[in-house]
Parts: C-alpha cells; structure tokens; sequence
C-alpha cells in the first residue's frame, strides 16, 4: 500500500516525466516491498506558487523549497519500518532528481485498518 505523495517546483532543464515510476522502482527495490503495491504521484507546482522562508522560485533549488513527500501506510508497521521507509523514499527522491537529501521533507500518515478503501471494499489487516 504505500502511497507516496511528491511536490515540488518544475526542474529547469530536466525532463521529470518518467521520475514517479523510477521514484516506485527504487523504493521497491530498497523496502523489499512489491511494487505492485507501490504507487507514487509526483505534483509540479506552477512557478511562483511555493514560498519557503517568505521567498518564491520558479525553478526548484537545491538548497530551499524542499521537495515534499508525504507517505501513506498502514499503521501495523513497526517505528523501526517507518523509519527505513523514510530513508528509502529520501534515497529515491535523491537519486532521481539529483537533490541534495537536506532539500527533502517527508511525512508519513499511517491509515488505520477499516479506514481505506481499495480494490472495492474496505480493507482490513
């Protein structure tokens, strides 16, 4: 189930259109969770439309506007799962934008068993 939800500026000069799957495969591949199961949306804000520290850019930096990424997975994972979930998703968001690791912020919301629904049903675990 995890979800991974990316936000950032455009990139100057680099064509980001493949980066959601690659971000999937590198995760996968570094959770050891089936990518079947792994889904990622990356949203390009407009230029102009993300202010850090009262500043806006229309490219995004390598050293302000962090890259955000919010994660959603089920809350029967361990803290020391969450943990390497975070550091795998900071490792692919890196690798495959080229940013710095201080230039990306995660989040993780864990969603509750009964509280998602997927596939046609509510699911359970």
């Amino acid at each position: 189930m995890p979800i991974i939800r990316i936000t950032s500026l455009p990139f100057e000069n680099q064509n980001s259109n493949a980066w959601s799957e690659k971000v999937c495969e590198h995760f996968s591949r570094s959770t050891e969770i089936p990518l079947e199961h792994v889904s990622t949306t990356w949203q390009l804000l407009p230029g102009g439309h993300y202010a850090y520290g009262g500043k806006s850019c229309a490219f995004q930096p390598q050293n302000s506007h962090p890259i955000i990424a919010e994660i959603m997975l089920p809350d029967f994972y361990s803290m020391d799962r969450i943990e390497k979930i975070i550091h795998s998703t900071v490792e692919a968001l890196s690798f495959v934008a080229s940013m710095p690791k201080k230039n990306i912020f995660v989040q993780v919301n864990r969603a509750r068993s009964g509280s998602v629904y997927d596939e046609g049903r509510i699911v359970r675990w």
